[in-house]
């Protein structure tokens, strides 16, 4: 595939800033990688299509399990002491794409405010951090938003999330 340059894309708040502000650079985007769990919303789908056409790059959507599908092989639901549904449907599906795609540089949208949080964690991958490395924090994400007129959707991730509070799952239903 050659040196590629693909954005991890949940269609959240920071990595719609990542893509902004990399549009806004001129950096070059091959693709947003999107790893679905199975359970989004319909304005996430709609989203990541938007987001898709106004950056001028293909969405990706690797092989992965769907939430459904490990819940039958875990035999449990994920919850905060089994977190096992990032990991094995957003994260590993992100890894073995780049991992069959040689050259690709996965650029992941972690905020420069938010030290702590790791990304993406391999060492068979190559990727970057744009928000990082332009010191954008919070202020910045959401001002890129209003600068371009983006709203996110009110839930990016899935739909049957167990972090959810009870007025979400009311919502839901």
């Amino acid at each position: 595939m050659g040196d590629v340059s693909v954005a991890c894309f949940s269609g959240g708040g920071d990595s719609t800033a990542m893509l902004l502000l990399m549009m806004e650079r001129g950096e070059k985007i091959d693709g947003l990688l999107v790893t679905p769990t199975g359970n989004e919303l319909p304005e996430v789908w709609e989203h990541w299509e938007r987001m898709a056409a106004l950056v001028g790059a293909p969405v990706i959507r690797p092989k992965g399990p769907t939430l459904a599908s490990l819940i039958a092989f875990h035999e449990a639901l994920p919850n905060h002491r089994q977190r096992w549904c990032t990991r094995q449907i957003k994260i590993e599906p992100a890894i073995a794409w780049a991992m069959a795609n040689a050259g690709a540089t996965l650029c992941v949208g972690l905020r420069a405010d938010e030290e702590e949080r790791r990304g993406i964690i391999s060492t068979s991958v190559a990727s970057r951090f744009p928000l990082r490395e332009a010191g954008w924090g919070i202020c910045e994400v959401r001002a890129a938003h209003a600068r371009h007129g983006i709203t996110i959707p009110k839930r990016t991730d899935c739909a049957v999330c167990y972090e959810q509070r009870i007025g979400e799952w009311f919502e839901l239903w």
